[in-house]
């Protein structure tokens, strides 16, 4: 397919919400054979649905990736990334990004 083709990064958002529709077992094949990483962590997600989709991806030895989007106007500029960097830094988004191989769990909602 186009992305593997190009070798293109990609990711399967929102695995576990019900804006994405209902899944079958068989969606669940073709991710487990086809997607190489899944979004672990969504400020807009509920946590059960965060949680559910953390555990897919390490069983299926998948990278985890984390996002912030929202897909109704209501969650617009309501998500928000903990720092959890000690200190003061002039460039505070380096100090908060996460080390390599860290948890991503700093993604909460408002």
């Amino acid at each position: 397919m186009y992305l593997t083709e190009r070798k293109i990064f990609f990711s399967l958002n929102h695995v576990f919400s019900s804006l994405t529709g209902r899944r079958e077992i068989e969606d669940f094949d073709w991710f487990a054979s086809y997607v190489p990483a899944f979004e672990v962590r969504n400020g807009q997600m509920w946590k059960d649905a965060n949680q559910q989709a953390q555990q897919l991806a390490a069983k299926l030895g998948k990278a985890g990736v984390a996002g912030s989007d929202s897909h109704t106007l209501s969650g617009v500029a309501r998500t928000l990334r903990k720092c959890l960097a000690r200190g003061r830094s002039r460039n505070t988004s380096q100090a908060c990004a996460p080390a390599r191989g860290s948890s991503m769990d700093r993604t909460a909602a408002t």
